[in-house]
């Protein structure tokens, strides 16, 4: 069977059967909350050892540690199906960073997809919303970080950023 069976306009829809239409090489909404401070941006660690449960519930893949181990996280969060990107980008910032802003803004939209890791000679698509949150105001660290803080922009090196989020660093920094 060939990737070239399964083309498909890029429909996502439910009849009598259910879901179906999904891209055999998978698919990921994405919402990304960008705080800047000067030349940094507001990035965590997450802790997957002691607060594994909200990470699976968050739909962090802890059993893929290579997106998280050792890595920065630009805040973000899957959305779920027929969800509104600005609402869960609010949500993002209330419930992930425990925090407030005085503006959420949509700021880009990246549409990509690359090889899939786990399903071959398929492609896995990403569409990552990509927020600005200005005037934000932390609360205290959520335990489910390890750290959250700025970092230098010129620190951060795409692979070192977790959760496919070093396109969405490019994005930031000019170079894509």
């Amino acid at each position: 069977m060939s990737s070239d069976e399964f083309q498909r306009w890029a429909r996502i829809g439910v009849d009598q059967d259910g879901i179906k239409y999904i891209p055999v090489g998978g698919m990921c909404l994405i919402n990304y909350l960008v705080s800047r401070k000067g030349n940094s941006i507001l990035v965590g660690k997450v802790n997957g050892s002691e607060q594994a449960e909200y990470w699976k519930k968050n739909a962090i893949y802890l059993h893929r540690p290579q997106i998280w181990v050792d890595k920065w996280f630009i805040p973000c969060g899957f959305l779920h199906f027929g969800e509104d990107p600005e609402e869960r980008a609010k949500v993002l910032l209330k419930e992930n960073l425990n925090a407030t802003a005085k503006s959420i803004k949509l700021s880009s939209v990246l549409s990509y997809n690359e090889k899939s890791e786990f399903y071959p000679g398929f492609h896995h698509w990403h569409v990552d919303f990509i927020y600005d949150i200005d005037g934000v105001e932390l609360s205290k660290k959520p335990d489910w970080w390890d750290a959250l803080e700025y970092v230098s922009l010129g620190e951060l090196k795409p692979e070192q950023i977790g959760m496919a989020g070093e396109r969405v660093l490019k994005r930031i920094t000019g170079e894509s």
